[in-house]
């Protein structure tokens, strides 16, 4: 977190900040709502209309990404709490901007104070401080494990009970890999040979009724079959098309095309004579 503040305050440089509202600008809360993008905090976690506000009407959203902590005797802030004023019409807000404090005081990050003043860091003490908001996602320091006698320490077991060493661990990953890699290969040749049967079942089916329909023709002329059906070519040339689709539907070895496009031309031409 210190360090994090410290690249902010080089990065602006004291140069003005202006983040919220253009008919006030420059205002305090300008430099607070930069440093809280920072640390990717919504900007309406301390938004109100007066700066004091953020300490006297904090919001849900403000409880959860601030612990908001009393202005106390014996209470230090830290690099990156956010300081809270009252006074004047607005009161003031600013950034603790190092570490260098103590119970008479500490180095503030401010802007606007006095009015108009550019981004600087000046010596605060504890007076007309409301309070001051700490934000949680302070990287704090993990404590090192303590392994003792009595300590269990999770592992992977084998089939056999044993516990498993690294090389194993990845030996048994990397064979649960190809396993599973040699199912999918199985399960998807499996059901192109399951679709690939229902079609020919059906290219089967229509090929039986093509030559059903050839040999109704031939007898018939292509006269009507019957009043309320179609006649004997318009039949066949239905089913060629059905055939037609059949065969589009990519089936990699089908003989009988051949044959019934021979017979359908032999057909043809003996019915338009």
């Amino acid at each position: 977190m210190k360090d994090k503040l410290q690249r902010f305050i080089n990065n602006i440089g004291g140069n003005f900040v202006e983040i919220s509202y253009r008919e006030a600008i420059y205002q305090c809360m300008d430099l607070a709502y930069a440093w809280i993008f920072v640390l990717d905090i919504p900007k309406a976690t301390i938004q109100n209309q007066y700066a004091y506000q953020v300490w006297t009407k904090p919001k849900t959203i403000t409880r959860e990404y601030f612990d908001l902590l009393e202005n106390t005797p014996d209470f230090i802030p830290i690099a990156g709490d956010l300081a809270v004023y009252k006074g004047g019409k607005a009161g003031h807000l600013g950034i603790v901007a190092n570490n260098d404090n103590d119970v008479n005081g500490f180095n503030l990050f401010e802007q606007n104070l006095p009015l108009k003043a550019n981004p600087r860091i000046r010596r605060s003490s504890y007076n007309n401080i409301l309070g001051f908001l700490r934000p949680k996602v302070q990287a704090l320091p993990q404590p090192e494990p303590i392994i003792e006698n009595d300590t269990i320490i999770p592992q992977i077991i084998d089939s056999n009970g044993n516990a498993m060493e690294v090389q194993a661990i990845r030996g048994a990953l990397n064979d649960l890999g190809r396993d599973y890699k040699s199912l999918e290969s199985s399960l998807e040749g499996r059901v192109n040979e399951a679709i690939e049967k229902t079609r020919a079942e059906e290219l089967k089916d229509c090929d039986k009724r093509i030559k059903e329909a050839i040999i109704t023709a031939e007898k018939n002329r292509d006269e009507i079959w019957r009043p309320d059906l179609k006649t004997a070519k318009q039949e066949l040339a239905d089913l060629k098309i059905e055939y037609e689709k059949l065969l589009l539907r990519k089936v990699k070895h089908i003989s009988p095309f051949t044959l019934f496009r021979l017979s359908l031309k032999k057909l043809f031409s003996r019915i338009g004579k």
